[in-house]
């Protein structure tokens, strides 16, 4: 019996975040399809989710909201890979690319350039190129600073995957499935080598969004 399961719908970054950690983790977990995206959040995920986001996990009679504290959650509770770096540089390196995806690139990326550029036209409306471009010159920014925080080496903080790369994987993909995306991407060398790296890990693959999702249909 699966004792774990993920509330959220799969094409959101915060919600593939929270399962990529419980892959990595090699957790049984059930993904519970969470649907809003032609309308409002269902009621029952406002009762897990008293902001009316996703995801919540529940693990048993244990219930949780905030990726960050899901994952966080994940890495501890159960046995694999860790996820978080135990040298306290590498650590506090973590959180802080963490905080920076949160506060800095999230928004634009997932509200301005994919939603404006990606998911608009594939849904049949028109894109608004100034939110768009007000979008992709606060990308850039983020992108300047998660380069100078990163280390040498295939991951983001320290010498193993943690979860500052879990968390920037699924903003980096709708980024570089954008048009024009891939070429932010490589303006940064470091980011682009470590995308490069992780674009085809097993994970990330499983997880990836079919944007035929997106094609609503009347």
């Amino acid at each position: 019996m699966i004792d774990v399961i993920l509330y959220g719908p799969h094409w959101s970054a915060y919600t593939r975040t929270a399962r990529l950690a419980l892959i990595e983790k090699n957790v049984d977990y059930k993904l519970q399809e969470v649907d809003f995206l032609s309308g409002e959040m269902p009621t029952e995920q406002v009762q897990r989710h008293p902001f009316a986001k996703v995801p919540t996990l529940l693990h048993g009679d244990f219930r949780l909201y905030e990726t960050a504290a899901i994952c966080r959650y994940v890495d501890i509770a159960f046995q694999g890979p860790a996820l978080q770096p135990i040298e306290p540089r590498s650590l506090g390196r973590m959180a802080q690319i963490i905080g920076i995806l949160d506060a800095y690139l999230s928004e634009p990326a997932r509200m301005g350039f994919a939603n404006e550029l990606l998911v608009k036209p594939l849904m049949g409306y028109a894109p608004d190129e100034e939110i768009a471009e007000q979008a992709r010159a606060k990308i850039a920014n983020a992108f300047a600073a998660l380069s100078d925080c990163m280390g040498p080496g295939d991951f983001m903080a320290g010498g193993n995957l943690s979860l500052a790369d879990l968390h920037a994987i699924p903003m980096i993909d709708y980024i570089d499935r954008t048009p024009g995306g891939d070429l932010l991407i490589a303006n940064q060398t470091r980011l682009y080598e470590w995308w490069s790296g992780l674009k085809n890990r097993a994970s990330v693959v499983e997880t990836r969004t079919d944007l035929s999702v997106f094609k609503l249909t009347a």
